[in-house]
């Protein structure tokens, strides 16, 4: 599947200045331990001061 950006820019680039794209692009890769925190983060205050104390 493509990303809805991803097709707005093929389809309309005039419309497009530059895209940001995060994520593994699809590659099976193992994720570490150390991502772990980030990928648990859940958007609250607490959340924050707990990951950002590490």
């Amino acid at each position: 599947m493509v990303p809805l950006q991803c097709g707005i820019a093929v389809e309309y680039p005039e419309l497009v200045d530059k895209l940001i794209l995060m994520g593994s692009a699809g590659l099976n890769a193992e994720i570490s331990e150390a991502l772990m925190p980030i990928l648990k983060y859940d958007f609250t205050e607490e959340g924050m001061v707990k990951w950002s104390k590490r």
